[in-house]
């Protein structure tokens, strides 16, 4: 099958041709005289992904479900570098024109493909990802992640996504879970794409979340289970404690319709949880509040919440915390807190005085 593979590409020069000149275009442009994104035409980048994705996909037209994504993965590429232009760079800073592609199994769905193809930008790859079924005795595109090419503004490069592909539920359908990081020059802050989709008849985005992230910390910078009806990511993140800098983050959402809602655990200690209360609208953390804390949720919540943890002690009621927080006025706030146990937390008061049966030891490390 591969050498059969080999000797039909050997008939499509237009093809390359063409994208050959568009990266020209690309490799011209570079500048490193200019900040990041700025030297980024965009009209060129989003020309030469559909042209590369149309010459790739034209491949796929004669090949059969028991395709090897490593060798075709090593065939295109030959066929693409002899091509291209092979354009000198001092550094990785600047990859603007160089382009590349790769065929994967996505996780959890052995049988389908992943294709993922770099346009190279400065600090990094413009990468754009799909998935194919074979169905119908053909492969068939099903998903398609790429950045927004309409204008700099709306630009939305990324570069390090992992997809995941769930069993199909009693409708055919199924869920994608893409998580990973924007390309990026220097720093272990990032945003952190959080996307959820639902593959029916047409793709659906359900969720997109997009938290700031640190990849600094030991280990995995965050970690995935995508389940049936949903999916739960935990990652490394910001805290509203300057003194600590970086919390554990967790968030769990099922799909629900055509949108995803947030379910338990939405925080891993007590005190995570009193980050999350402050720091989420209310229309998404009332679930897990005494309804009558809304003023005080609408007089602390805001679009940056800094605080410094003072005490965080045991209650006499079973399960009950108090966590307090001074906000930069010399009172500290208390905020009870009942702990359901496996991770579930709701909170029962706020108030500017302690409790006084909250007179354990501070647990605060």
């Amino acid at each position: 099958m591969m050498l059969a593979l080999a000797f039909g590409l050997t008939g499509l020069a237009g093809d390359l041709d063409e994208i050959r000149t568009t990266q020209q275009k690309l490799i011209a442009a570079r500048d490193p005289d200019k900040p990041p994104r700025d030297e980024v035409p965009m009209e060129a980048v989003a020309l030469v992904k559909r042209q590369l994705l149309h010459w790739i996909e034209a491949r796929l037209k004669d090949l059969g479900p028991g395709v090897s994504p490593a060798e075709l993965t090593k065939i295109l590429e030959e066929d693409l570098k002899k091509a291209i232009l092979r354009s000198p760079h001092g550094d990785d800073s600047d990859l603007l024109g160089e382009l590349d592609l790769a065929f994967t199994r996505p996780k959890g769905a052995p049988t389908w493909l992943q294709l993922n193809t770099d346009v190279g930008i400065q600090c990094g790859v413009d990468r754009s990802f799909y998935l194919y079924q074979w169905s119908d005795n053909r492969w068939k595109r099903r998903f398609a992640m790429q950045a927004n090419d309409d204008s700099l503004d709306h630009y939305d490069p990324k570069q390090a996504v992992e997809l995941q592909v769930s069993l199909p539920d009693s409708r055919g359908a199924r869920l994608v879970l893409a998580t990973g990081w924007p390309p990026a020059c220097i720093s272990v802050w990032h945003t952190l794409y959080i996307q959820l989709f639902r593959l029916d008849s047409a793709q659906k985005l359900l969720l997109d979340e997009r938290p700031l992230a640190n990849l600094g910390q030991e280990g995995p910078a965050y970690s995935t289970r995508l389940e049936p009806n949903g999916a739960l990511v935990e990652f490394y993140g910001s805290s509203i404690d300057a003194g600590l800098l970086i919390r554990k983050h967790i968030v769990h959402y099922l799909a629900d319709g055509d949108k995803a809602k947030r379910v338990e655990p939405i925080a891993l200690t007590p005190t995570g949880f009193v980050e999350e209360w402050l720091t989420r609208p209310w229309t998404e953390i009332a679930p897990w509040s005494e309804p009558q804390l809304a003023e005080w949720h609408q007089k602390l919540h805001k679009d940056y919440v800094s605080g410094e943890y003072d005490t965080l002690r045991r209650c006499a009621e079973a399960g009950q915390w108090q966590v307090s927080i001074n906000f930069s006025d010399d009172q500290n706030t208390y905020f009870s807190v009942l702990d359901g146990g496996d991770k579930r937390f709701r909170m029962l008061n706020v108030s500017e005085k302690p409790r006084p049966d909250c007179s354990g030891p501070n647990e605060l490390q």
